[in-house]
């Protein structure tokens, strides 16, 4: 696991309104808009470059949904696999073609 990790409280969470990205470490952070709205998002780097990932919008993710997908992301990236193209991955619809014994 990596070090600095679960910095951020439920509580703390919840009652967060500043503005800008209050990180709970290993990638995840919560990001409060100027409005007060507040989502997940994970940064990584790929490549050098850094890639950010949004994992939902609070409260309809909680803070430990957030830590459990972070989680899954970091074993991804340790495994060689971009977690922001495997996610795209399970998304695509997939297509049955009319006739074709499934």
């Amino acid at each position: 696991m990596p070090r600095n990790t679960n910095r951020l409280s439920a509580v703390g969470v919840k009652n967060e309104t500043r503005p800008g990205r209050h990180g709970d470490g290993g990638g995840l952070a919560l990001q409060v808009s100027a409005t007060g709205s507040r989502s997940w998002i994970f940064m990584w780097k790929d490549g050098g470059k850094r890639t950010v990932m949004g994992l939902g919008g609070y409260p309809d993710v909680s803070l430990a949904d957030a830590r459990e997908k972070a989680s899954r992301h970091r074993q991804q990236i340790g495994k060689g696999f971009n977690p922001l193209v495997e996610s795209r991955r399970e998304k695509a619809p997939t297509f049955a073609v009319a006739g074709m014994a499934q």
